[in-house]
């Protein structure tokens, strides 16, 4: 929590405590198509960021003739105030700014209604000033006037894609800074190793998703069986993601690629209607469907093949190992076999992923990513401030990203966190037990995957000073006591226990023996490597060098460098 000034006391951090931003940030969503679909969510958005303390307005355009493609020949024209007029009624405090672009459904009309549209972004976003743009999707045809207007804007602000989520589509939604699809910030995104803790949640929600989608049990898989679901052709996925032009094209392709003995399911889209696909006659096993289940579909088959459809994240949740012939957002995450064209079926069908990237790849998803809809619904502000990106610009309008961690994190009872004007990234743990006590100061940072965990049995604490560094992975046991001073470095994948187990009695297993606690203590400006171990009442002396992989089981006087398993000094760096 941010304190004003170091001599100030940390402000301490209890369950149920709101905190509202301490600078207030300033969103316009625009929607060029305000349908029924895109406006609803964005009005349950809206009116989160301001039951958050931001200020937030809808800009739509009433009518609007457009092109999904700049090589489609195909026009449509949509009247989106009737859309509008209902939402008003909805919400009456909300703002809606209505911005005039169309004039016609001739080709050359759409160019001058792209003009139109680029100057009346830029005209409403010198006046209404947001902090950030919000858009939908951002990749089609008719947005190139919306993308040219903010850029040309007197103050350019951010600029914040959204799109449907992912587990279920209807139920959420996802923020990207860079796009969406293909465009992501996932794509070819390094992802953060799981703890034990978020490998068994991430459990959980597979076995829920499973017993929501399947049922108890399932079917069992078809050996030799095929799965595709296919997509709407006019989608932007589809469009600037896939290899193929059309679904026909990829039903030709998979024909001839597919091997003789494989019997392939295709799934139409349900919200494709235009069925202009071949029929399927140069292959018997080959069949096209437009109902049934597709989560029995899938989990009989034993291969399922796509573009780029939410349908092959949904079949890692079911423990399948999909095949794409399309990028989306999953390009360059190994949860996802990535086929090209070119290659072999003998090549591709037998590859199998890692269980490591799969599950990395889906906790991102699940529970760094997407936006629940049902909680922007209840207005719940901090579940949005917990999400990517909008963790990240909620943190800079003053929203502490520890506070809305921690209060979560808290165990019941008087466990206490104290906390100065630092940083905890999104993936560390802060566990408190009752009696315990977490004290971080100023301008220190605790990083990804980092676990500071205190038993409040043994009246356990961690405290860590001003400016100082927990690295990513390491592992704080606090049952003891952890004193870090400041301006410590503490490197990746540390290891720092207070406790340890007795042995003595022989008749009892060593985990039911009672505990024994002690101390440690790393004074000012000690630099410890990566995979360092500390043992049990251990002190660091200050301004030490402790080398990567070491195992410090004795005392370290001040200014030494130590290094090995166990540490000896090799020498001292302080000047005579």
């Amino acid at each position: 929590m941010t304190t004003k000034g170091n001599d100030q006391k940390p402000e301490v951090i209890a369950t149920g405590v709101w905190l509202a931003p301490k600078r207030k940030r300033r969103f316009l969503i625009h929607l060029e198509i305000a349908n029924q679909h895109r406006l609803h969510r964005s009005i349950a958005l809206a009116e989160t960021l301001i039951a958050g303390g931001h200020e937030a307005a809808i800009s739509y355009e009433p009518e609007i003739a457009y092109r999904m493609s700049p090589t489609s020949n195909q026009i449509y024209y949509r009247d989106s105030e009737r859309s509008v007029d209902h939402a008003r009624k909805q919400a009456p405090a909300l703002q809606f700014i209505p911005l005039h672009t169309h004039g016609g459904t001739s080709v050359e009309a759409l160019e001058d209604a792209q003009a139109r549209r680029s100057h009346e972004i830029s005209k409403l976003i010198n006046s209404f000033e947001p902090s950030y743009v919000i858009i939908w999707g951002g990749d089609f045809e008719y947005q190139r006037g919306t993308r040219h207007g903010i850029k040309n804007a007197d103050t350019v602000p951010k600029t914040i894609f959204f799109e449907v989520g992912w587990l279920p589509q209807q139920d959420f939604l996802y923020f990207d800074t860079r796009g969406v699809n293909r465009s992501s910030t996932l794509v070819d995104y390094d992802y953060p190793m799981l703890l034990p803790y978020e490998k068994r949640q991430l459990k959980r929600a597979k076995e829920q998703f499973w017993n929501e989608r399947v049922g108890v049990g399932g079917p069992t898989p078809r050996k030799d069986s095929v799965f595709v679901p296919l997509q709407i052709e006019t989608d932007t996925s589809f469009r600037l993601g896939s290899p193929f032009q059309s679904n026909a094209d990829f039903i030709r392709f998979l024909e001839r690629w597919l091997p003789d003995g494989l019997s392939a399911t295709l799934k139409l889209h349900p919200k494709d209607h235009s069925r202009n696909y071949p029929p399927i006659g140069q292959r018997r096993n080959f069949r096209v469907i437009a109902s049934g289940s597709l989560d029995s579909t899938m989990v009989e088959a034993e291969y399922v093949i796509g573009l780029n459809s939410t349908v092959l994240i949904e079949a890692l949740m079911l423990g399948k190992h999909p095949i794409a012939f399309g990028q989306g957002l999953f390009t360059g995450s190994g949860a996802i076999i990535e086929a090209n064209i070119d290659a072999r079926a003998s090549d591709v069908l037998p590859q199998r992923i890692s269980d490591e990237a799969r599950d990395r790849f889906l906790f991102e998803l699940i529970f760094r990513r997407q936006v629940s809809l049902r909680a922007l619904e209840r207005r719940d502000y901090r579940h949005l401030a917990s999400r990517e990106p909008f963790e990240s610009i909620l943190e800079e309008a003053g929203w502490n990203d520890g506070g809305k961690k921690w209060l979560a994190k808290l165990s019941k009872g008087e466990a206490m966190i104290k906390v100065g004007n630092s940083r905890v990234a999104k993936t560390a743990l802060l566990d408190v037990e009752k009696g315990g006590e977490i004290v971080i100061g100023d301008d220190s940072q605790v990083r990804h995957g980092a676990v500071l965990e205190v038993s409040g049995r043994y009246n356990g604490s961690i405290r860590i000073g001003n400016h100082s560094v927990i690295g990513v992975g390491s592992w704080l046991q606090g049952s003891g006591k952890i004193d870090i001073g400041n301006d410590v470095i503490i490197g990746p994948y540390a290891t720092i226990v207070s406790t340890n187990h007795q042995y003595e009695d022989t008749s009892v297993p060593i985990a039911q023996q009672p505990l024994t606690t002690g101390e440690i203590t790393i004074e000012d400006g000690v630099w410890m490597g990566a995979h360092v171990t500390v043992a049990l009442n251990v002190k660091i002396g200050a301004h030490s060098i402790i080398g990567a992989n070491s195992f410090v089981n004795k005392d370290i006087p001040p200014y030494s460098i130590a290094v090995g398993s166990p540490a000896r000094i090799v020498r001292n760096r302080k000047p005579e």
